[in-house]
């Protein structure tokens, strides 16, 4: 990391990291608006529970993953590691979920 932040500056790798974990959740929130947040106005059948604990749990994890470096490029590393030890809880909460999940596929 020396040779980036030399190269392009501090403000720049900033940018970056919060650029992408914006552009991931736009992923997962293109992808999964018809199936999973807006499956009521496409006519879908209900998802079972643990879908739908799977789903809010993960958008959870990439909410977090999104603010995260936001924190730190507003300069708010105290926050920063508040919410990086409440994240703990929601990494387990995606094993458990997910392990939920393909058990029960």
């Amino acid at each position: 990391m020396n040779g980036l932040d030399k190269t392009l500056g501090k403000h720049t790798r900033d940018t970056f990291y919060f650029g992408m974990s914006v552009f991931c959740l736009l992923i997962v929130l293109v992808g999964f608006t018809r199936g999973f947040y807006l499956q009521n106005y496409f006519g879908l059948p209900d998802l079972p529970p643990h879908l739908m604990v799977h789903g809010v749990v993960l958008t959870t994890w990439f909410m977090l993953a999104c603010s995260q470096p936001y924190l730190i490029r507003i300069r708010h590393p105290q926050i920063h590691r508040r919410l990086g030890i409440a994240a703990l809880a929601t990494a387990a909460a995606v094993v458990a979920t997910g392990v939920w999940t393909v058990t029960s596929a």
